[in-house]
């Protein structure tokens, strides 16, 4: 690989600037300074670097007394000092491979596999080396699960971990390394891996949003004979009687009271959440599991949070997870509901909902579209109406005991024109914001929402998520349900089915495209943008 560093310096700033000028000269590519104002320019390529190395050396070394000297490797930019320190090992070992015949077979002579170069060993080839490094990663620990038990490696990111090493290394500077090994390498590695026809893999189960054993699922895979990967944290091995599957019951003491209703909704089903699942589960779902922990701080645990964020972002589902983590009693009120519904006697119909949260404790009360009823700091009010609500939740909140297992969750878009005494300590004093999904959120929801769906095998997950990047988890599932009918549009005969009452019998024909999906996420955002 034939690397440029480039390399200027200024006779004003330079203080043994002949000195430097002289060992400048020996290199081919030097531009002497036209005036005092302009900058020397030395340009060294990488054979010449190996080849050169002990002039340069103590050229940067001349320049390293120089205020206004920058060497240029790849859009990066060094100091003398820094360049030497971070560049000797990758250019020595440069070195010591000019004098052997066989460069290759040096190379890749290292204790494990590499990447054709012996400074390029993560991420781990060969899963029955030892790692330099405990926890490196292994090659296959690039990808995602497409289904239950096929596990696609992500080529993309892995090529990308290893342009940055390579970037970060400056393994680029030494000449013989070749970049077209690493190529051939990736292509030779498989698509994807089956992990329940080979009793050599396993699943790896992450405690990321948490230690409760039912919120596991599967979040990579390992090999019975890697090293570490096997025991790294927050990992579980398959055979961990703790570890249930999405399919296993919850154990017997979280069955629910035949009069309360708990959502079967888990985190995992939302994508994209995994941070704020973690906040929302340190604020609400671990002061009531481990209440003893919160009074050994000297702290009470927060009694209302808010969620707000842009509509469309699982704010609901969220909150039926939380009640789910804890086994709550969930009771969901509509802010455009009350205003309709409640005209006569709000406080009374108030009162039958907390009634209903005490009785049946731990409860969640989740306030959707909360902006409805808030109260404006303009002093605006429907008759009064919703003074009155929030008065009365106010009170409510208030009177809630530190040891009380009820919690009010409120979903809003802008809670800024709200009146302050909404968010004192006691009320909904912890506000929590739900982001549109990441480009990783966007993967991990189309993930979710085509778990059961046939595709075709053009289907390029990684590149879909890059186009839907922008839209909310609702517009995500929209675009899944129609994809799914530009499906059906394609390969049947809509309205000869209807006419001819026949059922089709082979539906094998009707399999979802990438052209679907795209087509979809257009349509999507065509009509998001003339709203």
């Amino acid at each position: 690989m034939n690397t440029t560093i480039s390399i200027s310096f200024n006779k004003k700033y330079t203080p043994d600037y002949d000195i430097a000028v002289g060992y400048a000269t020996q290199f081919t590519s030097f531009v002497a300074a036209s005036d005092v104002s302009s900058d020397n320019v030395v340009v060294i390529e990488s054979v010449e670097i190996i080849n050169k190395y002990d002039v340069l050396k103590k050229l940067l070394k001349v320049l390293e007394n120089s205020k206004t000297t920058i060497i240029n490797v790849e859009k990066r930019n060094f100091s003398p000092r820094v360049f030497l320190h971070e560049s000797k090992t990758v250019i020595k070992c440069g070195i010591r491979c000019n004098d052997e015949e066989n460069k290759t077979a040096y190379c890749n002579s290292t204790e494990e596999e590499c990447w054709g170069c012996r400074f390029l060993t993560e991420p781990v080839l060969n899963f029955t080396a030892q790692p330099y490094y405990k926890y490196s990663k292994y090659w296959y620990s690039y990808g995602y699960f497409r289904t239950t038990d096929k596990w696609v490696i992500n080529k993309k990111e892995l090529q990308q971990a290893l342009d940055n090493i390579i970037e970060n290394k400056l393994i680029y500077l030494c000449p013989h390394f070749n970049d077209n090994l690493i190529k051939k390498t990736l292509e030779s590695l498989p698509d994807m891996i089956d992990v329940s026809d080979d009793k050599k893999w396993g699943k790896i189960y992450s405690d990321q949003i948490g230690s409760d054993p039912y919120l596991q699922d599967a979040v990579n895979i390992h090999h019975r004979d890697e090293v570490y990967g096997f025991w790294k944290p927050g990992i579980l091995p398959p055979e961990s009687k703790t570890a249930y599957s999405p399919t296993t019951s919850k154990p017997e003491s979280a069955q629910t009271h035949p009069d309360r209703y708990v959502p079967n909704v888990h985190y995992r089903d939302i994508g994209g959440i995994s941070d704020v699942a973690k906040i929302i589960r340190e604020v609400v779902v671990l002061p009531i599991k481990l209440p003893a922990l919160f009074q050994h701080l000297g702290i009470v645990r927060n009694k209302g949070i808010l969620l707000c964020g842009e509509q469309g972002n699982d704010k609901e589902m969220l909150a039926c997870a939380v009640a789910n983590d804890i086994c709550a009693h969930f009771i969901s009120v509509k802010g455009p509901e009350i205003l309709v519904n409640w005209q006569e006697q709000p406080e009374q119909k108030f009162k039958t909902i907390i009634q209903e949260a005490s009785e049946l404790q731990p409860t969640v009360i989740f306030l959707d579209e909360f902006d409805c009823i808030a109260q404006l700091k303009s002093g605006y009010s429907n008759n009064n109406l919703e003074k009155r609500i929030i008065n009365q939740l106010m009170t409510f909140m208030d009177e809630l005991t530190d040891n009380s297992n009820i919690t009010v969750i409120a979903a809003a878009v802008k809670p800024d024109t709200w009146d302050d005494g909404l968010f004192r300590q006691g009320r909904l004093d912890y506000q929590i914001l739900i982001k549109p999904p990441t480009l990783d959120g966007c993967l991990q929801v189309l993930l979710i929402e085509t778990r059961e769906m046939p595709l075709a095998d053009d289907v390029d997950f990684e590149y879909v998520a890059e186009k839907l990047l922008g839209l909310s988890r609702t517009d995500i599932k929209a675009v899944v349900k129609e994809a799914a009918i530009s499906a059906l549009r394609r390969s049947i005969d809509v309205d000869n089915a209807i006419s001819d009452g026949k059922q089709p019998t082979d539906f094998s024909i009707v399999v979802v495209s990438q052209y679907d999906f795209i087509k979809a996420i257009s349509n999507r955002k065509s009509r998001k943008q003339n709203l």
